[in-house]
């Protein structure tokens, strides 16, 4: 249906098992994206070792990182008939028209705390494992939520036509154009 074809992608996850090098694919629709931005940071430090700002990219790759099953958490291959040890790893295989991402801070004492770098422009050739996907993507649309309890907070939405336009913000009753669209990216809106 319309829905789907517009914000529906699809996850490929990949399961290896290392010994007899056997590999399983399964494959799962989904609409929204959430990064964990704390796993996120972990995985820019331990890929680039620096404290330049998190930016999409990073947070994208993220989702991508092998993951080892050894010791007490080897998964059963139906190959080798008993547990071993594998990799895990899931890409995305089909992304949708629309990219709708969700940056999850996290809560309490473990929330990410540092910066974000927006990127007007999305290239995901890299991220990727079907061709025929779209390669690239332009930011229409921030929501920020300015978080006042752990319970509540306020959303402000932000948004635009085309890539070289102006950011309209829509406030509660207000409606009103950005002057400059990093005003959309939380740069000066603090605690976003």
């Amino acid at each position: 249906d319309l829905i789907s074809n517009l914000f529906y992608g699809f996850f490929e996850t990949s399961l290896k098992c290392l010994t007899c090098k056997e590999i399983k694919y399964s494959f799962q629709s989904f609409n929204i994206e959430i990064i964990p931005l704390i796993k996120a940071h972990q995985y820019k430090l331990q890929k680039y070792n620096n404290n330049r700002p998190l930016n999409i990219n990073d947070a994208l790759e993220s989702l991508a990182q092998i993951e080892k099953f050894v010791g007490d958490n080897m998964i059963y291959c139906n190959n080798c008939k008993g547990l071993r040890e594998a990799i895990h790893q899931q890409k995305i295989f089909r992304t949708p028209k629309y990219l709708i991402i969700v940056l999850n801070k996290g809560k309490g004492n473990k929330d990410y705390q540092g910066e974000f770098e927006f990127s007007s422009q999305l290239d995901l050739r890299n991220l990727f494992t079907d061709p025929s996907s779209p390669k690239q993507y332009f930011l229409t649309g921030v929501i920020s939520h300015k978080e006042e309890s752990g319970s509540s907070g306020h959303f402000i939405a932000f948004r635009r036509n085309q890539p070289r336009n102006f950011f309209h913000c829509y406030n509660d009753v207000a409606v009103f154009q950005l002057n400059k669209n990093d005003d959309a990216y939380g740069k000066n809106q603090p605690n976003d």
